[in-house]
């Protein structure tokens, strides 16, 4: 197999799986789930994005990129498999809320910190903002909230935490979960400019062979955590909104994750 199996195997199963989607879609605004089914369903859709950047890039011997990708895309793929085994355990939108909620503060957060260091850059003299005031002009009673709590809440969310709850609900654990840590280091080299990325582009410049082989292996995990997401997307929109008539998908999803693990 090489990867212009892998991606005649997923043209095939998007094709298949595209009328589900649109009814998975559509079934948000009547969701008794809303903000959880919203945000399962544009985490997937970003999912197949970032699957479909590293396709081309691999078109195009983009070894680089790959990486880029590939870690963006393993981000994606554990936030929506953590908001799916939350749902399974609590049955309700406080899942979806809580996510959009703490990680819109965060980047509120993050937001004014970078006002902060403009300024500086500027030499402009610093100016007090009362970001409390301005958070709790979005989310009321955010001023309130103990700092302890407000940390734990915007933490959440990052990837290590996330990878690490779902990887305690899998049993056994995933073995491509537990050396995610290892892999996203390196892929975190590429995003960075690392002199380790630097040394795998000369290594591979010289070994096709090999440069070939790792190509191969991120489309092939590129696909895997699609497949994958799609199984949980339909396994979720299934079970929160009771649309038996996506079962199928479920089914499909899963035998299409099997295609190509050789």
């Amino acid at each position: 197999m090489d990867i212009d199996d892998i991606f005649e195997i997923d043209d095939d199963l998007m094709e298949a799986v595209e009328p589900g989607l649109t009814e998975a879609c559509a079934s948000i605004k009547n969701s008794e789930y809303p903000k959880t089914t919203e945000a399962i369903l544009m985490l997937q859709m970003n999912i197949a994005f970032l699957k479909n950047g590293i396709f081309k890039t691999a078109e195009d011997d983009n070894y680089y990129s790959m990486h880029v990708l590939l870690r963006s895309l393993c981000e994606l793929f554990v936030k929506q498999y953590y908001m799916f085994l939350k749902f399974t355990e609590n049955r309700d939108d406080s899942v979806g809320e809580n996510y959009y909620k703490w990680t819109d503060i965060k980047e509120y957060l993050d937001y004014f910190k970078g006002l902060e260091k403009q300024r500086d850059l500027e030499n402009k003299e610093k100016v007090e903002i009362d970001i409390n005031q301005i958070i709790s002009d979005v989310y009321a009673g955010y001023a309130e909230i103990p700092k302890n709590e407000k940390k734990e809440n915007t933490t959440n969310y990052t990837f290590f935490k996330m990878l690490k709850y779902v990887n305690s609900k899998l049993k056994p654990p995933s073995a491509i979960l537990t050396n995610m840590p290892t892999d996203y280091s390196i892929m975190s080299s590429f995003v960075h400019g690392g002199p380790h990325a630097n040394r795998l582009q000369f290594f591979n410049a010289k070994d096709i062979n090999n440069r070939e082989n790792e190509i191969y292996q991120i489309c092939k995990k590129a696909y895997l955590f699609s497949t994958l997401s799609l199984f949980n997307t339909f396994t979720f929109v299934t079970l929160s909104n009771n649309q038996n008539n996506l079962a199928n998908y479920i089914k499909l999803s899963l035998e299409y994750s099997g295609k190509i693990l050789d």
